[in-house]
Order: structure tokens, then C-alpha cells, then sequence
């Protein structure tokens, strides 16, 4: 196997429950039966102990499965970043060789290398947001439908540690993941309505871009921001990010179980 192959493999079960102190799939997961049948959860699952170790259950072979695409797009998001210094460095360097030749240096410019690195570097910028923006996606696909398979509220999943600036990670993945599908949308609607209004607050907060005014009528989020959230939650590392991602789930399923305590 190849380091390229070992890196975007498939992590193990145990590997996965144990680096990330998951306490509710430390104990092994036994189908239930009922009726003298197998239970099944409400998404068509054989039941393991009872709905929350199930939803959980869900999340993490979700994630595990994804693991090794969503790692390589979260990398090659990474990589753009060094990748557009790198052109930048490129372009800058044609000045000054243009400059070497001539005290006007746009007069023996090599056109064709200038606009050549030029859409390199706005290509660069576009990839970097389609691989960022699909993690972001995916995320807050898998998120969501844990926080309907454990029936947390909008509170729960407002208030479920970690926060950044008072958003939870939830609430960050569903802004950026909403930013991604409309942004040209919440660029034409001046003001947003009250639902753009809602993802934009949040991205406003901890992107820290106020709004001014409260409104949102010249926010700048009719950009692609997936890459600076993304960021935001893993300083970089998937690893990171992950740990995040099963800390806020963790969390979230801890309130609704004080709220519920069984939904068995």
C-alpha cells in the first residue's frame, strides 16, 4: 500500500471511538428485539441497545466511511492556499524581471506568462472553495440527521460545546453549508430575508465581519467562506476537525438526554 493510500484508508472502529472518547459506543452494541423481531430505528436500521446508541452508532460509521474522501478534500483545500502563494510569488517575479529590462516594465511584460498565472491563480481560488464547500456539505449532511435521529432542538443544537464565539459547531457546518448552495442568491437579496439572515448572523460573528448595518443589506457573504470556516474548526487539521465534530455531537446528545432522558 502506498503512503497516499495509507493516509486516505479507512480508520478503524475502534481506532475512531477511542481517539475521540466516545462513551456511549464504548460498550458493545446489541440488536434488540421486540415483539420476537428486531427493532428498527426510524430510519430503517436493526436497533443497537436503544435509539441514541444507534444515532450514534450512524454518525461514526457515516463519518468512518467518509473519512478518506473528505480527508483528501479537506487537504487539497489546504494545498491551494500554499499553492496560490506559490503563483503569486510567480506573478511577482515577472514584474521584476519586466523591471530588470526596462524602467517601464509593462512594456516588455511577457503578456502570455502574465495572463497565464493570473487564471491559475483565480482557478486555484475556485477549487479551493469547491473542495472546502463539499466537506462543508457533506458535514452538515451527516449533522443533521444525527441531531433528528436523537430529537435535539434548535437550543440543543444552538448550545452544544465547542463554541467559537458563542456559535456552535452545528450552527457553523449549516451557515457555511447554506453559504455554499446560495451565495449568488444572498449576494442579489439586499436585505437577506429573515432565513439568509439567520446563516449570515452566524458567519458574521465568527469570521468576524459585523454587520453594519444590522440588517445584513452590505454583507459580504456573497462569497464562497466554506474555506475560512473549515479553518475555523480544524486550525487546519482534519484531526482536528473531526475531534470537534464528535465533541459538538457528544455534547448535544449529553442535553437532549437531560431534557429526555430515554426515547426508547
Amino acid at each position: 500500500m502506498t503512503k497516499e493510500e495509507m493516509s486516505a484508508a479507512v480508520p478503524g472502529y475502534n481506532d475512531l471511538v477511542t481517539r475521540n472518547e466516545i462513551e456511549i459506543l464504548q460498550k458493545p452494541g446489541d440488536a434488540v428485539i421486540r415483539d420476537n423481531d428486531f427493532a428498527l430505528t426510524r430510519w430503517g436500521d436493526i436497533m443497537l441497545i436503544d435509539e441514541d446508541y444507534s444515532a450514534f452508532f450512524k454518525l461514526l460509521e457515516t463519518w468512518r466511511y467518509n473519512f478518506p474522501t473528505l480527508k483528501v478534500l479537506f487537504e487539497t483545500s489546504i494545498d491551494r492556499i500554499q499553492y496560490r502563494k506559490n503563483l503569486e510569488v510567480r506573478l511577482q517575479s515577472l514584474f521584476e524581471e519586466a523591471a530588470k529590462k526596462t524602467p517601464h516594465p509593462m512594456a516588455s511584460m511577457d503578456y502570455e506568462a502574465y495572463h497565464r498565472t493570473n487564471d491559475e491563480i483565480g482557478a486555484a481560488e475556485i477549487a479551493r472553495g469547491v473542495y472546502a464547500g463539499s466537506v462543508a456539505i457533506v458535514l452538515n449532511n451527516m449533522l443533521q440527521a444525527f441531531r433528528a435521529n436523537i430529537a435535539a432542538t434548535a437550543e440543543e443544537w444552538k448550545k452544544a460545546a465547542p463554541l467559537f464565539d458563542g456559535c456552535s459547531v452545528g450552527q457553523i457546518v449549516e451557515a457555511s453549508a447554506n453559504n455554499v448552495r446560495h451565495a449568488e442568491e444572498w449576494q442579489a437579496t439586499r436585505p437577506p430575508d429573515k432565513r439568509q439572515l439567520n446563516s449570515i448572523q452566524v458567519l458574521a460573528t465568527v469570521l468576524n465581519e459585523p454587520l453594519e448595518p444590522t440588517d445584513g443589506s452590505r454583507h459580504r457573504f456573497g462569497r464562497e467562506v466554506s474555506p475560512e470556516t473549515l479553518q475555523l474548526l480544524s486550525g487546519g487539521d482534519f484531526l482536528v476537525l473531526e475531534a470537534n465534530l464528535f465533541r459538538f455531537a457528544q455534547n448535544m446528545l449529553k442535553q437532549r438526554q437531560r431534557r429526555l432522558p430515554s426515547q426508547t
